[in-house]
């Protein structure tokens, strides 16, 4: 929750007169979807006991490569672009980061229903 914070006052302090209204954008959806995601690591502790420990880790891992390469991919090629390099070949990877949050939220909510 930190991270989306801080990479919040950077796009909001920094970026914003660095790169156009839509790379911003970009930025901005960034910074939502891991405050969101982010909930997620607050709230899971209720959850927990409906867990094994190998389901736990795995929805984890899930959960976290959603972030990184969700996340990561969009603020890369925000702050690319206020470098004035092309680091657009990263927006191949942004899906990847979603569809792992998806098969996350979906493996989780079948688990929860099993229970």
């Amino acid at each position: 929750m930190g991270i989306s914070v801080a990479m919040g006052a950077f796009g909001a302090h920094t970026l914003k007169d660095l790169i156009e209204v839509s790379e911003l954008q970009t930025f901005k959806t960034g910074v939502l979807y891991a405050l969101i995601h982010g909930l997620v690591l607050w709230v899971w502790p209720i959850f927990k006991g409906s867990f094994t420990p190998r389901q736990q880790k795995n929805t984890w891992r899930l959960f976290l490569m959603g972030y990184v390469l969700f996340c990561g991919s969009l603020w890369a090629m925000s702050i690319g672009r206020a470098l004035d390099m092309d680091w657009s070949f990263l927006g191949m990877i942004t899906p990847i980061g979603g569809l792992s949050w998806v098969i996350a939220w979906f493996w989780t909510a079948s688990l929860l229903i099993k229970k």
